[in-house]
């Protein structure tokens, strides 16, 4: 064993050992230069002189890491004395050495952490916006050279007392009160300036040398996903530079809950509180007056081309997506599916694009004078958990499938790379997938051709906001020419008259256009899909429209279809959802919304519309109750927000229920309503010059009241009480009437502008007179003909509580 031994050693040095040695990584090397700041050895490394401008950029680092991303790329993560940066390498490599080496900034300036100072935090009072935070006794940190950002750990106190009349309203409904008070044992604050020591009134600094403490991890563990990008190498995060009038504060209650709490003059909203993790938005306001940057501004994307190659049954995508911007960039943010990979990024006008990806839905573009960016990717998108889409294969080996298992993708599928805006782009969008299926997008379809065995299709539009994208193996199964063409598209064994009446399309369509003027699309492509769910979704130029599968007895049909059994449900589940996804055409792909908070424009609409269709085809009694429905849910759910909350009605634990009563019918009745006050001609000619003036535009709600008001102040009165505001007005009728005389003395306790009836019973008739009611209080007084007999005040659209 011993002779064995050592024949064995001298081989084990000889092929294991000096190999290894001697195959050093070249990135390796180089890195350890670099540190060094040995600039006088590069050329040791380097064939050529392109080395120079690493000494040029390296000179003041302080650290820096190197990791390699192919064989001629790397990337290098560098901490200088106050920020740090994310450069791009690429070079030649030869038998170890480097030449021809191209260096690109991709981020910069970054934020990082060396190091912590402990200060005396005892007695702080931080006053930001409407919130008062108070720190009593503990421990707290300054990051350095992040000088913004501190931690502390002990006794404090967070108090808010929000502006906005609705904010104290949802906070006494959420909270118990019109404020809220919390205890906290620690907290991160992102302050909105450098914290210097006399700002925080101490000259107890330690070195930087000082660690968070266990208590400040929990917290400092969010902000670092929330907001930082994880650097390889360092094992740490960065932290792209924070707008200068941000302050942010995240605390944890004292034995409960995560809180996040922003205060930014400069954004809309200026003011937002969530709760973590559930994510509820506590508070969302404007709390200071000026001009300000919307989130949602962006507006440099001015063509999408796209190229797609999709297998349905694997979920597989191929795309080269060809970003054609307004002006010339050297920076942009865009989305794409985290399933998805990017390949390579190329432009006409820019040199060299380089695209990082830190992780998450966000990736970044960087070249010089970038006018258009062409992004080659690919992926799988796996169904996300909840949506319950069965397995492809259960679609053929169920023929009871109560469902069609078709792909439907929109723009927060994030299935090809855009910008997060909500502005509307130029579209053209090609596509090829196996022959057996077929696809719709967004837009109008140019052309179809099918050639070894692959399906070809074109699509275009002049301006659309997203995509929206349906496959699967339907087909074209009729066209209803209505005032615009209607496509309608199901699987081939789909039953389509016993689950959706076909000849409700023409009306619903002639009668849309002929309140709206035509639309963009000159097809509007409908799919029809069966699903466990009723509803649909509307895209510009597309509707995909759910239907019950064949498992569904006509019974349970007959109980779905039945009016009154969902808040949004006029008289019929599925010809109400038909006529409500075809308004979107013009309420959604014509004019849009610009945020959450200017939903109730586009779902009021449709609404709206829904409810006007019936008026023509319902008689009155049956106009009458369907009216009185509507406003029963409203008068149920007008607690839980006004309109401009939107979907954040569901984000704060409501039901969907309580989204349809007030966003979509509160909305629908007072567009309703304003058609006894200004006359039904009225209401849709200023709809129509809101859709000829702003197509392709996405409007804020203040935009669309202006639009619509047209100066009015009353108008803006209207809208300030019905959209703005929760409340519903509580209305005190008096009447007297002897022989022909009659007196009416109206009370509300608002400012309410509210559309009324009076109807006045006499020996000759009944006569009905249109009142609006503008003021706190309203008399009237007036003479019939003939003796009066009954007087009644009633409101046909306003959900009113009567005393």
């Amino acid at each position: 064993p011993r002779r064995v031994s050592r024949l064995v050693t001298p081989i084990l040095w000889l092929f294991v050992v000096l190999p290894l040695v001697g195959t050093e990584s070249p990135i390796f090397r180089l890195e350890e230069v670099l540190r060094a700041g040995h600039f006088a050895r590069l050329p040791q490394v380097f064939a050529d002189s392109s080395y120079a401008v690493l000494t040029d950029y390296f000179r003041e680092a302080r650290d820096l890491r190197l990791v390699e991303e192919a064989a001629d790329q790397a990337t290098a993560y560098v901490k200088f004395p106050l920020h740090a940066e994310i450069v791009h390498l690429a070079f030649q490599a030869d038998q170890g050495r480097f030449s021809r080496l191209e260096l690109t900034r991709m981020l910069y300036p970054l934020e990082y952490i060396r190091g912590f100072s402990a200060v005396d935090s005892r007695g702080v009072e931080i006053v930001r916006g409407d919130a008062r935070l108070r720190l009593h006794a503990g421990a707290a940190l300054v990051a350095r050279p992040f000088g913004r950002l501190l931690l502390f750990s002990g006794r404090g106190d967070f108090h808010v007392t929000p502006a906005d009349a609705e904010e104290r309203l949802t906070l006494r409904r959420l909270r118990g009160g019109s404020e809220m008070t919390a205890d906290f044992d620690s907290l991160v604050w992102l302050s909105d300036s450098r914290l210097t020591l006399h700002m925080i009134e101490s000259d107890a600094v330690s070195t930087e040398s000082e660690t968070p403490a266990a208590a400040h991890q929990p917290l400092l563990e969010r902000f670092n996903r929330q907001f930082g990008i994880f650097v390889p190498g360092f094992n740490e995060y960065w932290y792209p530079r924070f707008s200068d009038s941000l302050s942010l504060m995240m605390f944890k209650e004292a034995g409960g809950a995560f809180f996040h709490f922003q205060h930014n003059p400069s954004f809309v909203p200026d003011t937002t509180m969530v709760e973590l993790p559930a994510w509820r938005y506590l508070l969302s306001y404007n709390r200071e007056a000026g001009i300000k940057i919307s989130l949602n501004a962006q507006d440099y994307l001015d063509k999408l081309d796209l190229e797609l190659i999709l297998d349905p049954a694997s979920r597989r995508v191929q795309g080269t997506s060809h970003l054609r911007f307004k002006r010339d960039t050297g920076f942009m943010r865009f989305v794409l599916n985290p399933q998805m990979t990017v390949h390579a990024a190329l432009s006409k006008t820019a040199p060299k694009v380089e695209v990082f990806s830190p992780g998450g839905v966000v990736r970044y573009l960087r070249g010089e004078r970038m006018r258009d960016v062409m992004i080659r990717y690919s992926g799988k998108i796996e169904p996300a958990e909840g949506d319950n889409v069965p397995r492809w294969d259960e679609r053929f080996s169920d023929p009871r499938r109560d469902w069609d298992p078709f792909i439907l993708w929109n723009r927060d599928t994030r299935f090809y790379p855009g910008l997060e805006t909500h502005r509307f782009q130029e579209m053209d969008v090609r596509i090829s997938l196996p022959a057996r299926y077929r696809c719709l997008v967004s837009g109008q379809l140019e052309s179809e051709t099918v050639a070894a065995g692959q399906r070809m299709l074109r699509f275009k539009s002049p301006a659309v906001k997203g995509l929206g994208l349906v496959c699967g193996d339907f087909m074209p199964r009729m066209r209803v020419e209505a005032a615009v063409a209607v496509e309608v598209y199901a699987a081939r064994d789909l039953v389509m008259q016993r689950k959706l009446e076909i000849s409700d399309i023409q009306p619903a369509v002639d009668f849309l256009v002929e309140a709206y003027g035509l639309p963009t699309s000159r097809v509007i492509n409908l799919v029809l899909r069966r699903w466990h769910e009723y509803g649909g979704i509307s895209n510009q130029g597309l509707v995909v429209l759910n239907v019950p599968g064949p498992r569904e007895s006509r019974k349970e049909t007959l109980r779905r279809r039945i009016m009154g059994n969902r808040p949004v449900i006029i008289t019929d589940l599925y010809r109400d959802s038909l006529v409500h996804e075809l308004a979107h055409q013009w309420w959604g792909g014509e004019v849009s919304w610009n945020s959450y908070r200017d939903i109730w424009i586009t779902e009021g609409l449709a609404q709206f519309s829904t409810l006007f269709f019936h008026k023509k085809h319902l008689s009155d009694r049956a106009y009458a109750a369907a009216v009185r429905d509507m406003k029963r849910w409203v008068v149920r759910h007008s607690h839980v927000g006004p309109p401009v909350y939107g979907p954040r009605i569901r984000n704060l634990g409501d039901d969907v229920e309580a989204v349809q009563s007030v966003v979509y019918n509160r909305s629908a009745l007072a567009f309703a309503m304003l058609t006894e006050i200004l006359g039904e001609k009225e209401v849709f000619r200023r709809l129509r010059a809101i859709l000829e003036n702003r197509r392709y535009h996405s409007l804020t709600s203040s935009q669309f009241i202006a639009a619509f008001s047209e100066g009015s102040p009353r108008l803006k009165q209207f809208f300030a009480a019905w959209i703005y505001s929760r409340r519903l007005p509580r209305l005190d009728v008096a009447t007297r009437f002897s022989g022909n005389e009659v007196k009416v003395k109206l009370t509300q306790d608002a400012d309410f502008v509210i559309p009324l009836q009076v109807k006045v019973s006499t020996k000759d008739g009944i006569s009905l007179y249109p009142v609006v009611m503008e003021t706190e209080q309203l008399r009237l007084n007036w003479r019939e003909v003939s003796k009066v007999r009954k007087v009644e005040v009633r409101a046909m659209y306003a959900p009113l509580v009567f005393d």
